[in-house]
């Protein structure tokens, strides 16, 4: 797989997320797997097995038991379904998170694994969050961006607004080669879509026209972001720490790239996977190769910040860059969430002496 331009931070993290999807498609399926370890001098040899399910033998409940059993479930499922706009990750985290750090005075810990994700709900999240964190008065915030490889634009920049109290353009117009791409001679689509297309046509090419236009540039379409927008209620105008890592990616780029460009916040851990003055997506439809019938997603529309820098093919850089190494992981120690505390931890001690 590629790099976004000359990133190198993207590779790693990549593997880190997929590595089992991309053993799978290389070695197959197995019952067991082999591994040859090294250490110093010596290496050693493991055999894994694939775990066979089995079934948990129920425990006999009295009634009793079986009451407060149901009491419990429904409980659980109530708040599981009043949560799942927070979305929920393979480990059972949220992917929306607002949280307060247990020792740091009036520090908040605000965690965006995604912007885009089944049930979602950005807007209530957003809107909840900033308020809580008005209400309380809040003084530091540490917005983790890490492992958050983009969606929606428009919720990358709801976030923006909550953050940056003056009218902002987000981004330019979203540039592409053709006003209209016909797709539907490499998609797999039946013969009544086919017809349904004909059908639509007419609004199709209309829509083409009216979302469309051309400039010295090229063929761009209208998105809403390229439009300057003021900041939203509750905007939070105090200390801000911006964690981000090779798999920043994406509109999450570009959501780093608006906030280090107004010098808002300060910025830790690894340079961005995606590149800071732009991104290809939009629209991203799978196609078929014709020759091949190799399915492809072809993003087709370029988006670009507004006063692009000239390092070309680069992500957002880190004011503090923070490698992480194995040792880190087994040991569970995040050093890119203690060098944020500690940035936080400076600020209070200096404003203490003021």
């Amino acid at each position: 797989y590629s790099s976004d331009g000359y990133n190198q931070t993207f590779y790693n993290r990549v593997l880190d997320k997929s590595f089992d999807a991309y053993y799978y498609l290389t070695y197959g399926k197995s019952d067991s797997s082999k591994l040859t370890l090294k250490r110093a001098d010596s290496t050693f040899t493991y055999v894994i097995k694939t775990l066979k399910p089995f079934k948990e033998e129920k425990k006999l409940l009295t009634p009793e038991e079986i009451g407060k059993k149901k009491i419990n479930d429904k409980q659980a499922k109530k708040l599981k379904k009043e949560n799942r706009y927070k979305g929920i990750d393979d480990f059972g985290n949220p992917l929306l998170d607002l949280k307060y750090d247990s020792i740091l005075n009036s520090t908040a810990i605000m965690t965006v694994r995604s912007f885009s994700f089944d049930k979602s709900n950005f807007r209530k999240f957003f809107r909840e969050s900033f308020k809580e964190l008005k209400k309380n008065n809040t003084q530091h915030l540490i917005l983790d961006l890490r492992n958050n490889g983009g969606g929606n634009l428009l919720y990358c920049n709801r976030l923006f607004r909550y953050l940056y109290d003056k009218p902002h353009q987000y981004t330019g117009k979203a540039y592409m080669n053709h006003g209209y791409f016909k797709l539907i001679k490499y998609k797999e689509v039946s013969n009544i879509a086919k017809v349904a297309k004909l059908l639509v046509f007419p609004l199709t090419a209309l829509s083409n026209i009216l979302l469309t236009g051309k400039d010295s540039v090229g063929i761009y379409g209208y998105i809403p972001t390229a439009h300057i927008k003021k900041s939203l209620n509750n905007v939070f105008t105090n200390d801000l720490v911006i964690l981000t890592n090779g798999y920043s990616f994406s509109a999450t780029s570009l959501l780093a790239a608006n906030l280090q460009k107004v010098n808002r916040g300060i910025f830790v851990g690894e340079e961005t996977g995606g590149g800071y003055n732009q991104c290809t997506a939009g629209s991203i439809p799978y196609v078929n190769l014709p020759k091949t019938g190799l399915k492809l997603r072809l993003p087709l529309r370029v988006i670009q910040i507004t006063d692009k820098r000239k390092c070309y093919g680069r992500g957002v850089f880190p004011k503090y860059e923070i490698k992480e190494n194995i040792s880190d992981v087994i040991n569970k120690k995040d050093k890119v969430y203690e060098k944020a505390k500690e940035i936080i931890k400076n600020k209070i001690t200096q404003s203490s002496y003021k």
